[in-house]
């Protein structure tokens, strides 16, 4: 995924964070092309964050251990398994989230994962699902903020 498609997708985040949902899509397309940025790539953006909010995985059970397999240990650098793997042991995420988060790091247009896409990510689909106090642990996650971690 090209740069100025996270770029997007970080503003629409932060959006969501704040106000809970995405807002009037025409209004966001007519800003961040008056912002430079192309219609194919806002509307990119804004694509992978539908996606994001409505797609369901599978369901997993919590105390299961996740491996990566060699494609997925190929595209995701070390720094971001690690932070991927953490996120869960400390509370943040289920393994029901943890396969959606990986799932969707896969379809990026990008030949390495790293900790910062994992990032982005996790605080999206961590507000897309029903979770309570899903704003404060996407600011966590965002901030990497471990102490104070409530489950």
């Amino acid at each position: 995924m090209q740069k100025k498609i996270w770029e997007i997708i970080a503003v629409l985040i932060q959006y969501v964070i704040e106000e809970g949902e995405i807002g009037d899509e025409r209004m966001w397309k007519a800003s961040l092309n008056l912002q430079g940025y192309s219609p194919k790539e806002v509307n990119a953006a804004i694509a992978w964050i539908k996606a994001v909010m409505i797609d369901k995985g599978a369901v997993m059970m919590d105390k299961s251990m996740r491996v990566f397999a060699s494609f997925e240990k190929a595209r995701f650098s070390n720094e971001a398994q690690g932070f991927l793997l953490k996120l869960k042991e400390m509370g943040f995420i289920d393994s029901k989230l943890q396969e959606e988060i990986i799932e969707r790091a896969l379809m990026l247009d990008i030949p390495q994962i790293k900790k910062d896409d994992i990032k982005v990510i996790s605080a999206m689909m961590l507000s897309a699902s029903s979770k309570k106090n899903w704003k404060e642990k996407a600011i966590k996650i965002i901030e990497e903020d471990w102490k104070e971690m409530s489950h």
